[in-house]
C-alpha cells in the first residue's frame, strides 16, 4: 500500500501493461485466424479432392455394373448353349447305346454308325469349346 501511495502513478503503470496484453491478444488472434483459414482452405482442398473421387468411383462403379450385367447375360447364353449340346450328345448317347444293343448280324454295320455318332460327338464337343472360347475372348474384350 505504501507503494501504490507514494510510487508513481498506478495509471503509468498498468496502462502500457494492459496496452502490451492487447497488443499480444490481437496479435495472437491474428495468427490463430490466419492459422483457421489455411486450414479451411485445406479442408476445402480436401473436400474437393474427395468429391472428385466420388465422381471418379460412381463412374467405374456403373462400368461395373453394366460389366456385370454383360457378364451375366453373356452367361446365361453360355449356359443356354451348354444345356443344348448335353441334350445332344445325351441323344447321341442314346442313340449309340441303342446301336451297341443291336444283333452281332449288323455288328459291322453298326460299327460304322458308332463311328458316325462318335465323330458328331466329338464335333459337337469342339464346336462347344470352340464356342466357349469366344464367349470367354468376347468377354475379356468387353472387360478390356
Amino acid at each position: 500500500i505504501n507503494l501504490i501511495i507514494n510510487g508513481p502513478d498506478i495509471k503509468q503503470v498498468i496502462k502500457p501493461a494492459i496496452i502490451n496484453l492487447e497488443k499480444y491478444f490481437i496479435d495472437k488472434y491474428r495468427r490463430s485466424q490466419q492459422k483457421l483459414l489455411s486450414l479451411q482452405e485445406q479442408f476445402d482442398k480436401i473436400e474437393e479432392f474427395i468429391c472428385e473421387k466420388q465422381h471418379i468411383l460412381l463412374f467405374i462403379e456403373q462400368q461395373l455394373s453394366t460389366l456385370i450385367s454383360s457378364i451375366s447375360f453373356i452367361q446365361s447364353q453360355i449356359d443356354q448353349q451348354n444345356q443344348q449340346f448335353q441334350t445332344e450328345i445325351e441323344c447321341l448317347n442314346r442313340d449309340r447305346l441303342r446301336t451297341n444293343q443291336s444283333t452281332c448280324a449288323t455288328f459291322l454295320k453298326s460299327q460304322k454308325s458308332l463311328e458316325t455318332l462318335d465323330a458328331q460327338i466329338d464335333q459337337l464337343k469342339q464346336k462347344q469349346d470352340q464356342e466357349k472360347n469366344q464367349m470367354i475372348q468376347f468377354i475379356m474384350t468387353t472387360v478390356q
